[in-house]
């Protein structure tokens, strides 16, 4: 019963401190305030609440030095992604995944103008295109 009762008391020592190493793990998640939002055109940011629930932007490495000059504005056609909720649209050669912007008009069927930064360096759940931060929609 002595050996039946150390190997307990030894499990309990290696849960408790398995417990701790995951919980000083996972404290850090939610310290540096809100991780998903998206940068916006005057360097604040926006809430993930504007985004689709399936363009949901996760943190990532600031946009490289190329694309933080200003913005461009691509035209074409948007149409739906592969992943619900996600809208992808043509320009040239590139395929752009539009994040924000008026949803009416970018939904709407009909070729736009849509003013904004492309960020090749973002994550979103929508696996398809290069990310593209909307900062205005105009019909074409």
């Amino acid at each position: 019963m002595g050996r039946c009762a150390d190997v307990r008391w030894g499990m309990r020592i290696v849960s408790a401190l398995v417990v701790a190493a995951l919980a000083a793990a996972l404290s850090g998640c939610g310290a540096a305030g809100n991780q998903n939002a998206a940068p916006n055109e005057s360097g604040g940011s926006v809430s993930n609440s504007a985004l689709p629930p399936s363009g949901r932007v996760f943190p990532t490495p600031t946009p490289s030095q190329k694309y933080q000059a200003g913005e461009v504005t691509i035209s074409g056609q948007p149409e739906e992604g592969v992943e619900g909720g996600c809208l992808v649209m043509r320009s040239g050669e590139t395929l752009y995944l539009l994040l924000g912007g008026n949803r009416q008009l970018l939904q709407s069927g009909r070729p736009v103008a849509v003013k904004g930064r492309p960020n090749p360096g973002l994550m979103t759940t929508c696996q398809q295109g290069t990310p593209f931060e909307v900062s205005d929609v105009q019909p074409a």
